[in-house]
């Protein structure tokens, strides 16, 4: 089904639906191609290889896992073979187990620390 929503000018022509305004589709759209301008809201769904989650984004070999924190505070990425690159910078900490890599500029000059598992 499809809906005039607001003024909308449009046709049908050989095949091709042109719309000119707002419309609203219920049910499926498949299309071989589509070009978007502007923004695209989804809860859910698949995209190149990602699973779309409210709050994560998931490649679907699992090796990348991106995930929001929702206002919790608590937002994490886990990745499986992470190859930083040059120019990395860490701005807190990286905790390896019980050795954490400090930045010297945040932690009064240390660059490892050692944590004491409880």
């Amino acid at each position: 089904m499809f809906e005039i929503v607001e003024n909308t000018v449009g046709a049908i022509t050989n095949h091709s639906l042109y719309l000119n305004g707002t419309g609203r589709f219920t049910g499926d759209i498949y299309a071989n191609n589509g070009y978007f301008n502007g923004e695209i809201n989804s809860i859910s769904g698949v995209i190149g290889g990602f699973t779309i989650g409210e709050n994560s984004i998931i490649s679907t070999d699992g090796n990348l896992k991106l995930f929001s924190s929702d206002g919790t505070g608590n937002s994490k990425i886990e990745v499986r073979n992470i190859d930083i690159g040059d120019g990395a910078e860490v701005s807190g900490s990286i905790r390896i187990g019980n050795l954490s890599l400090l930045n010297p500029s945040t932690y009064n000059g240390n660059v490892l620390t050692l944590i004491k598992k409880e």
